[in-house]
């Protein structure tokens, strides 16, 4: 049977983890480079790997997104990473909390790994980002027997359990989503998709992301725990870095964000068919840089506009476009 991740960010999570380095995105991005202000701190740079920007669409925009820009702040907080520096024993902790035992080898880089059967344990020394996988719990093999794999609700509260247990659970993360990996015969399963009748659940990916100060954290950023048959922990991929407050600085105007959107040039998943879009919202979220703190030292705020695009076909699809909000 072939294999279908309807989680798709978790393969990405898994490449970004695997190379500890600010990689790939799915979003869509101009020909020109990345989109990034300057100021008294390193320039943000937004990934934008990905399909081709539509050329000349006509952006409009809604009277919502006015009233939406009037309740964004001045300033905000801007966060600093704090690096994790584990040793040996650090990373032998985690390997003892986890579970997954063996003797550590190191790369290149000083990533530890551990190998148990089929289950794999990375960490990131420097970040403090790790991920444990059963690989075949995880992602290759359902359970032998139907209906073992539990419901969204209680999937959602074993993953909870497990966090609590692993005290990450704090620091504003809290619960986003749930989807599930499955197999099928024809490779499908992801939402809106006409899937195999006998396509079966291999297990659940419960996705924790966090807020900090009331502004959500995007980017890479997150906690995912899989569960799999009876509500068994099959894997924790934690891609987050621990922040303390730096300064509070001044935002540039969301009117010059605007103006940068509407010339093509921001990080966006609209459709390389769109025609026309309108933008309806912006909101200010903080971003996490998916390398360590010598590649992006700190967690800024980005503006971040919701719309819905109009696509070749006639048919409505939302989009955003995230833009850095850093004065200059």
């Amino acid at each position: 049977m072939k294999k279908a991740l309807v989680a798709g960010i978790i393969g990405m999570l898994v490449a970004v983890l695997a190379s500890g380095c600010g990689g790939g995105s799915s979003l869509s991005q101009k020909a020109a480079g990345n989109a990034s202000v300057g100021g008294s701190l390193p320039a943000l740079s937004l990934p934008r790997a990905g399909a081709a920007y539509p050329d000349g669409v006509a952006y409009a925009q809604s009277a919502e997104l006015a009233v939406a820009a009037a309740k964004l702040p001045v300033q905000t907080m801007v966060y600093r990473f704090v690096d994790a520096n584990l040793d040996d024993a650090g990373a032998q902790s985690i390997s003892s909390v986890v579970g997954v035992g063996g003797k550590a080898s190191r790369d290149g880089r000083g990533w530890y790994f551990y190998h148990e059967g089929s289950r794999r344990l990375a960490i990131d020394p420097v970040s403090g980002k790790w991920n444990w996988i059963d690989e075949v719990r995880m992602w290759d093999q359902p359970p032998a027997v139907d209906g073992s794999i539990p419901s969204d609700a209680d999937a959602v509260k074993a993953a909870e359990a497990e966090l609590n247990r692993l005290g990450l659970l704090k620091g504003g993360l809290a619960f986003h989503s749930v989807t599930n990996a499955t197999v099928s015969s024809l490779g499908t399963g992801e939402p809106g998709v006409p899937s195999d009748p006998d396509a079966k659940t291999i297990s659940k990916q419960v996705t924790f992301t966090r807020t900090l100060a009331g502004f959500p954290v995007i980017g890479p950023s997150r906690v995912i725990v899989g569960i799999g048959e009876k509500g068994s922990v099959v894997g924790v991929i934690k891609a987050t870095k621990d922040t303390t407050p730096y300064a509070t600085m001044p935002l540039r105007p969301w009117s010059d964000a605007l103006r940068q959107v509407l010339a093509s040039d921001s990080q966006t998943d609209i459709s390389s068919s769109a025609v026309s879009a309108e933008l309806s919202d912006v909101q200010l979220a903080l971003y996490e840089d998916p390398g360590d703190s010598s590649i992006q030292p700190y967690l800024q705020p980005v503006y971040v506009f919701h719309g819905v695009s109009i696509l070749a076909s006639g048919e409505a699809a939302p989009f955003v476009a995230v833009v850095p909000a850093m004065a200059d």
